[in-house]
C-alpha cells in the first residue's frame, strides 16, 4: 500500500512539471537590526583620527615647568604660549612630573597647568586621567579646577566627569568636578553643590560651593540653585542646552554598547546607565534608537535609562510605544511609559493591562500608578476586583489605585490588607505599598490608634528577623488595619 501511494505522489510530481512552483510565504522583517554597531561606525568615520604626536624632549617640558614656578605675573603666560606650540607631545612628560610625588607640589601643580593650556582635545582627556580616584585627592581637585578653563567645546571630557561626581569623596574636589560640568552646560552636579553648600561640616567647603553655586547661578539667570536644578531636572522649555560634538556623540554610542550581554562586569554598566541618563536631552534620541538593537540587554538598560530621565524622554514615546510589542522588552517600556507620560501614553497602557501576556499587563498596571492620571481608576479596579485574575496583577493594579487615589479608602486598601498575609501574594510589596499610603495620605485613611498601632508593628531597625517571626509581624499590622478600616465603616 505504501509503495502504490509513493508511485501516484510520484506520477502527480511528474504530471506538474511544466507548472509553476508556489511561491513561499512572505517572512515578516525582523524586528531588531545591529543599530549600535552602526550608529558607532558611522560616527567613528565622522569623527577624524588624531595622528599620535611626536613625544617632545623632556628636558624641555620640565623647563617649562621650572619656568611657570618661578614666573611673576609679568611673565606667567610666557611657559603656557610655549607648550602650546609643543602641543599634544608634552603630554606624558607633564603627567610624569604631576604624578611625581618627590616633585615639590608646586612643580605638579604647574605641570597640570600647562596640561590646560594646550588646551586640546586629548590635554582635556588626561585631565579627567587625573581626576581618578587613585590620585591624591588635592590632584584630582586641581585637575577638575583646570578642566574649567578648557575649551567648553571639548566636551569629551563630560562622560569622564559624571563618573567622577558619582565616586567622588573628597568635597573639594567634587566641587571642581561639578564647576568642570557646569561650564559644559551640564548641571547633574548643583544639587550636589547645593547640599554641601548648606550642609558641609567644614566651613572652607561649605564656602567654596557655594561661592562655586552662586557662580552657576548667576550665569545661567536662574533666580536661585532650587530653580536651576528644577529647570535641568525637568528639561524646562526654553531651557539653553549645549549640542554635542561629533567626538560625544561617538563616545555616548561606545557607553551604550558597554550595556550589551557582551559586558560581564555589572559596575561598567552601571557607569553605563548612569552617566547616559545625565548627558542631557540629545541622549534622548541614540536611546530611542536602542530600542531597536540586536543585543536584548541593550534594549533593556537604554528603556531603563529612558525611565529614569522622565519627562525629558518624551520624543522616545513613539518607539517605547513600538517596544511594547517585543515579548522580552514590552514589560520595561511599559514602566517607561509610565515614568514619562505625554499623549497617548494612558491609553497604550490602558490596552496593555486590559489583556495580553500576564508580564506586560502587571508591567502597564504599574505604569498606569507612576503616570498619575486618575482616569484609569476604574479599570485598575475592576482588574483586582476579579477573582480570576492573576494575583500578581490584581497587586499590581491595587497599589497603582493606592497611588493615584490617596486620600480615600475602598477596596484597594482591603485587598492590600489581606496580601500581607497571602503566601501568594507579594507581601513585602503590599507593605510597602500600604506603608507609602498611611504616609502620602498622612493617616487620614485610619484613627490615630490604628496609625500608632500600625507603626508599632513596623520591622525593627537592624533587625534580621525569621521568616515566622515576619510572617507573624505582617499578621499582627493586617489586623490592626483590618479592625481600623472597619471601625471607619469601610
Amino acid at each position: 500500500m505504501r509503495d502504490r501511494v509513493l508511485v501516484a505522489l510520484l506520477l502527480g510530481l511528474a504530471a506538474c512539471g511544466d507548472s509553476e512552483p508556489i511561491a513561499p510565504p512572505t517572512a515578516p522583517a525582523p524586528m531588531h537590526s545591529p543599530v549600535v554597531a552602526q550608529a558607532i561606525a558611522e560616527w567613528t568615520a565622522r569623527v577624524p583620527e588624531e595622528p599620535a604626536p611626536e613625544e617632545a624632549d623632556p628636558e624641555l617640558v620640565d623647563g617649562l615647568v621650572q619656568f611657570l614656578v618661578g614666573a611673576d605675573a609679568r611673565s606667567h603666560d610666557l611657559p603656557l604660549e610655549e607648550i602650546r606650540g609643543v602641543g599634544d607631545g608634552a603630554l606624558p612628560a607633564l603627567v610624569h612630573t604631576a604624578l611625581d610625588h618627590e616633585r615639590p607640589v608646586e612643580q605638579r601643580t604647574a605641570a597640570i597647568e600647562l596640561i590646560a593650556a594646550i588646551g586640546t582635545r586629548a590635554a582635556g582627556l588626561q585631565l579627567v586621567e587625573l581626576c581618578a580616584s587613585t590620585n591624591p585627592s588635592w590632584i584630582r581637585a586641581h585637575a577638575a579646577w583646570r578642566l574649567s578653563e578648557l575649551d567648553p567645546a571639548i566636551d569629551v571630557v563630560v562622560p569622564g566627569l559624571l563618573l567622577r561626581l558619582r565616586s567622588e569623596i573628597d568635597h573639594e574636589a567634587a566641587i571642581y568636578v561639578a564647576a568642570a560640568l557646569a561650564s559644559r552646560r551640564n548641571f547633574a552636579g548643583v544639587e550636589m553643590l547645593s547640599r554641601l553648600a548648606s550642609e558641609d561640616p567644614d566651613e572652607g567647603a561649605r564656602t567654596r560651593a557655594a561661592g562655586q553655586l552662586a557662580a552657576i547661578v548667576e550665569q545661567e539667570g536662574a533666580a536661585d540653585a532650587r530653580a536651576l536644578i528644577d529647570q535641568w531636572d525637568a528639561r524646562a522649555p526654553g531651557f539653553r542646552h549645549g549640542e554635542p560634538s561629533d567626538a560625544l556623540r561617538l563616545l555616548a554610542w561606545q557607553w551604550i554598547q558597554t550595556l550589551s550581554g557582551d559586558t560581564f562586569q555589572l559596575r561598567p554598566v552601571d557607569d553605563a546607565r548612569f552617566l547616559l541618563m545625565r548627558l542631557g536631552p540629545w541622549i534622548v534620541e541614540p536611546l530611542a534608537t536602542a530600542l531597536d538593537d540586536v543585543d536584548p540587554y541593550v534594549r533593556l538598560h537604554s528603556a531603563q535609562c529612558l525611565e529614569r530621565m522622565g519627562a525629558v524622554a518624551r520624543p522616545a514615546v513613539p518607539a517605547l510605544t513600538k517596544a511594547l510589542d517585543d515579548p522580552r522588552l514590552a514589560p520595561q517600556a511599559a514602566m517607561s511609559l509610565g515614568a514619562i507620560g505625554g499623549p497617548g501614553v494612558r491609553e497604550s497602557l490602558s490596552r496593555a493591562a486590559a489583556q495580553g501576556p500576564n508580564e506586560l499587563r502587571v508591567a502597564a498596571a504599574r505604569g498606569l500608578g507612576v503616570l498619575g492620571d486618575d482616569a484609569v481608576v476604574t479599570l485598575l479596579t475592576q482588574i483586582f476586583e476579579d477573582d480570576s485574575e492573576p494575583i500578581d496583577l490584581r497587586q499590581a493594579a491595587a497599589e497603582s489605585v493606592l497611588k493615584l487615589r490617596p486620600g480615600g479608602v475602598g477596596s484597594a486598601q482591603k485587598f492590600l490588607v489581606a496580601c500581607l498575609t497571602d503566601p501568594a501574594a507579594d507581601v513585602g510589596g503590599a507593605e510597602r505599598a500600604l506603608d507609602a499610603w498611611l504616609g502620602a495620605d498622612g493617616g487620614s485613611g485610619v484613627d490615630a490608634e490604628t496609625l500608632d498601632a500600625w507603626k508599632a508593628a513596623a520591622k525593627s531597625e537592624g533587625a534580621i528577623p525569621t521568616p515566622a517571626e515576619s510572617r507573624a509581624r505582617r499578621a499582627t499590622r493586617a489586623d490592626v488595619l483590618r479592625s481600623g478600616l472597619a471601625r471607619r465603616g469601610n
